[in-house]
């Protein structure tokens, strides 16, 4: 009985992960090849204790260009400094989503935004 109240509950605060507000990288960023680039994000008290990935996304293929953390991180942090160098990319055109892994319904997104080689 403890074991299916504890899982019930469990899965109850899964779900009630509410989405991220995602303010930076807006449709006006520009991130350049061999820097590092700044995410800010909100988050709520639903998602204290709750673990996410960063991604990078290009817009053209609409496929993960990059992950952008090597491990999860909390979602309640609210800034990320990307810890590796943008490497170049074909395509100019980005956004980046987070969100809790193996969960599509938790993923947030920014605005496209550019990422230009140098």
């Amino acid at each position: 009985m403890l074991k299916s109240t504890l899982l019930t509950a469990c899965a109850l605060f899964a779900g009630a992960s509410a989405k991220l507000s995602i303010s930076i990288p807006d449709a006006d960023s520009v991130w350049h090849t061999g820097e590092t680039g700044v995410i800010e994000w909100n988050s709520t008290a639903a998602e204290f204790g709750v673990l996410c990935d960063i991604q990078l996304i290009d817009v053209l293929t609409e496929e993960v260009a990059l992950n952008l953390t090597n491990t999860s991180i909390p979602c309640s942090i609210n800034t990320y400094n990307t810890t590796i160098a943008m490497p170049e990319f074909t395509h100019q055109d980005f956004l980046v989503r987070i969100g809790v892994p193996h969960n599509s319904s938790t993923w947030s997104y920014t605005q496209d935004f550019k990422i230009l080689n140098k």
